[in-house]
């Protein structure tokens, strides 16, 4: 029976760290170095699908590095109350925290970083174990019902689990048991014949999509939006 991979490396975004600003520094008696130039049909699809000019979305790509960076470190301190990290709407960097015996250290230390906390549910590990039931249960099901289904993964800001299906899948009488407790199902077509659309530089700080199909890997790559 093929294998369920759970991969948990940590995640900088969706597909969307398209490009990142190079560091550089600044001399005091010189201005400011311009943005470098990006090809007239990215800044394009920057302006058309996100609404953001080249120098706006490379600084969202840099600040979402830095956003990545802090997030690991919170991981790894203060893994009790750590609910993942992204970017909103506007480009803010939000860093989620749950109930936890770490949590006021946590926010003591999201609050010195400057970044803006939203209280959540489940902390990241508790996704993450919601994640692996989710791919206990796929295994189990019938093929005519594990054939509709793409994968799941982890949308931090919602602070649930996000299970992609084709939309045929509540005709084979797919439905949720009631121990994936916060898992939410997505409809719709598992592939498209359109060309993506430009993503925001970064949404997402948490654990990377993980493929759960039966059988030969389906990749799915939650692109939630930047995500509100």
């Amino acid at each position: 029976m093929p294998s369920f991979p759970a991969r948990r490396a940590a995640l900088i975004g969706t597909a969307a760290l398209l490009l990142v600003a190079p560091a550089a520094s600044l001399v005091h008696a010189e201005p400011e170095a311009p943005a470098p130039a990006l090809p007239a049909a990215l800044v394009a699809a920057i302006q058309r699908d996100l609404g953001l000019t080249p120098a706006q979305y490379l600084d969202r790509a840099e600040t979402g590095q830095q956003l990545a960076a802090f997030a690991d470190s919170m991981r790894a301190k203060y893994p009790e109350s750590f609910a993942g990290a992204w970017l909103d709407q506007s480009g803010t960097p939000m860093v989620g925290l749950a109930a936890g015996p770490d949590q006021a250290g946590a926010r003591a230390a999201v609050e010195v970083a400057g970044y803006q906390v939203k209280d959540q549910q489940h902390n990241e590990r508790t996704l993450l174990d919601q994640l692996d039931q989710v791919g206990g249960w796929i295994r189990s099901l019938p093929a005519e019902q594990s054939d509709h289904i793409g994968g799941a993964s982890i949308d931090p800001v919602a602070n649930d689990i996000a299970l992609n299906a084709d939309a045929a899948a509540a005709d084979q009488g797919l439905q949720l048991p009631d121990f994936l407790g916060f898992v939410r199902m997505i409809l719709g077509g598992l592939g498209s014949a359109q060309p993506p659309t430009t993503t925001p530089p970064v949404t997402t700080t948490t654990k990377p999509p993980v493929t759960t199909t039966t059988k030969p890997p389906v990749t799915t790559t939650t692109t939630k939006p930047a995500v509100p």
